[in-house]
């Protein structure tokens, strides 16, 4: 007598996915070249996520890779993804290397890539090759000898609204209270009102206090809270980089980040062409980036036009 076993669809379905994914995976481990290269030390892997979930469990990932380094050295490697190892660098001569080769030499992995494409578009992060040497060459006049020498006041400028802030601070409780400063947080405050000023000639007053847009913005995404979705795309990116567009709360605060930022950056610009095309008086003494590549770049503008005209 002969039995015939029925399974239920959503346990063939089940199978059939599972069947899909082990081909694949053998797929891509295959493709896989094995490449001679230095021996480097390193933590060992845990399973087959290497330390990428140590690293997500991390509550600072700063003291983590400095743990790192001082046991396995300035250089050394992490065990990733299914085997894959990623190379750690904290030497400066060798970061140095890296980014004179930039671009050329050294590519970004495709899931770096598609991350910046996805989140914001395709600028200077995303970038590689010819196409980056382009974009440089746009903002170059931008970062000139010249023009960091007069944007070096506002970083001083920056530096004494901190000491006065941490001043005021100290002076407001008692010496024997004592008081906690994060200076990390203080940092991301200095640099963002930098940015702004020197970057768009903006004062986004993070230092002051002053609340802002983009500074709601960014300390949304960085608190944000974990996410089982979020970890699994983390975890399986490096394989699948489409995995970036699941939904979870740091997806979210990351493309609110984005958008805040495009507005901010799309009104200064409307501001900085509307200066130079009706001849402002600020438009000379905006000595910012914004200001620097504004008038350049419409001149390019109208002669192009002016040449399609004739």
């Amino acid at each position: 007598m002969a039995f015939t076993a029925v399974l239920p669809p959503s346990s063939v379905s089940l199978l059939l996915s599972s069947i899909l994914f082990l081909a694949v995976l053998i797929a891509l481990l295959r493709r896989r070249r094995p490449l001679t290269t230095t021996h480097l030390r390193g933590p060992k892997s845990i399973n087959i996520f290497g330390v990428l979930r140590v690293i997500l469990a991390a509550k600072d990932h700063g003291l983590l890779f400095e743990t790192w380094e001082r046991k396995h050295g300035a250089v050394f490697q992490l065990p990733g993804l299914f085997g894959r190892k990623e190379v750690v660098l904290c030497d400066p001569k060798a970061i140095a290397h890296f980014y004179l080769k930039d671009t050329y030499t050294y590519r970004q992995t495709p899931v770096n890539r598609f991350a910046f494409e996805h989140f914001f578009g395709r600028n200077l992060l995303w970038a590689e090759a010819d196409v980056h040497k382009r974009q440089r060459k746009v903002l170059s006049s931008a970062f000139s000898n010249a023009a960091i020498r007069i944007q070096t006041p506002v970083f001083f400028d920056s530096a004494h609204k901190l000491t006065a802030s941490w001043d005021q601070t100290l002076q407001s409780v008692s010496s024997s209270d004592g008081v906690v400063i994060d200076v990390q947080q203080w940092m991301s405050r200095v640099s963002l009102d930098s940015i702004g000023i020197a970057g768009f000639s903006y004062d986004f007053g993070s230092l002051s206090g002053r609340s802002a847009q983009v500074v709601a913005a960014f300390e949304t995404f960085g608190s944000s809270t974990r996410h089982i979705i979020t970890d699994l795309a983390i975890l399986l990116a490096p394989i699948f980089p489409w995995l970036i567009k699941l939904p979870g709360p740091r997806k979210t605060a990351l493309e609110n980040l984005a958008t805040v930022i495009s507005q901010i950056a799309t009104d200064l610009l409307k501001d900085a062409k509307k200066d130079s095309e009706y001849g402002a008086a600020s438009a000379g003494s905006d000595k910012s980036i914004m200001g620097a590549l504004g008038p350049s770049r419409l001149r390019k503008c109208r002669r192009k036009r002016s040449w399609l005209r004739l």
